[in-house]
């Protein structure tokens, strides 16, 4: 069986690459500048600017949270899974993972509610 090359088509000298460079660098600049000069952005928008900066606060905090707990998972419970699962099937690792998140997280019983009676 002869394998054959397969030619790059996407790079520097391509010209997509190179539109999609301008792009993105032009949505950093613009995102760079409202945050460096925060006010000079907000000066047609009829909120208070301490408002904008807190929510943007909340929104950072919130959504470095989130990655951070996702990282943990996966580093804790999903790398111990994927070692015990067979390769075959994804349905094999999701059973392991529940296994695994289940003995380390033991889902709170509650007498008072309870989803399954």
């Amino acid at each position: 069986m002869k394998t054959r090359q397969i030619k790059k088509t996407w790079g520097f000298q391509s010209v997509s690459f190179w539109m999609t460079l301008l792009v993105a660098a032009g949505i950093i600049f613009i995102g760079g500048r409202f945050i460096a000069h925060l006010l000079a952005g907000a000066d047609g928008l009829t909120m208070n600017i301490h408002f904008i900066k807190e929510i943007l606060l909340i929104i950072a905090v919130v959504s470095t949270g989130i990655v951070y707990g996702a990282d943990v998972f996966f580093a804790l419970i999903v790398k111990k899974a994927v070692r015990k699962s067979d390769d075959s099937s994804i349905a094999d690792l999701i059973g392991w993972i529940h296994l695994i998140a289940d003995k380390r997280m033991p889902p709170k019983r509650s007498r008072e509610f309870s989803l399954f009676c």
